[in-house]
């Protein structure tokens, strides 16, 4: 055990809040900050991502611009974006089969839309694609078991 002469305010306060009863709210205060640096916030309409997207469409609405929808998924961020860049190329990348398909009948009549049913990633190569069991091909999907046994 460390015996300090002086212990700084900063120190001693942080025993003074570090009470028991004060456990619920600390765990609400916890709650909020995660949710205001963007942890499990995902719904792009209300997490900023859609006003960023906008914005940025609206900066580049005359050029000619390219753009990689990488796990596009069903193709919602390209849709937003899509009316806005008339003269814009998407790619959307989409490994899950399922959800590939939809996306896919999707964009089927969409000239400056190329869809592949491939991930994106540093090295060429194979890769097991996790979701649920039973599902029909979920957001969800990961190259990474551990998004659906963590959290």
């Amino acid at each position: 055990m460390s015996v300090v002469k002086r212990i700084p305010l900063r120190y001693r306060a942080a025993g003074w809040l570090a009470r028991k009863r004060l456990q619920p709210f600390w765990h609400a205060v916890y709650r909020v900050a995660v949710r205001g640096l963007g942890y499990n916030n995902f719904i792009s309409s209300i997490n900023g991502e859609v006003r960023y997207l906008l914005a940025w469409a609206r900066a580049h609405e005359t050029e000619a611009v390219v753009i990689f929808d990488v796990g596009a998924n069903e193709g919602d961020f390209t849709a937003v974006i899509q009316p806005l860049l008339p003269r814009a190329r998407f790619h959307l990348f989409e490994p899950n089969p399922r959800t590939f398909r939809r996306l896919q009948q999707r964009y089927a009549s969409a000239a400056n839309v190329i869809v592949e049913p491939r991930g994106v990633g540093a090295e060429a190569g194979a890769m097991t694609l996790y979701d649920f069991r039973h599902g029909q091909g979920s957001e969800r999907a990961s190259f990474l078991v551990e998004s659906f046994t963590e959290i």
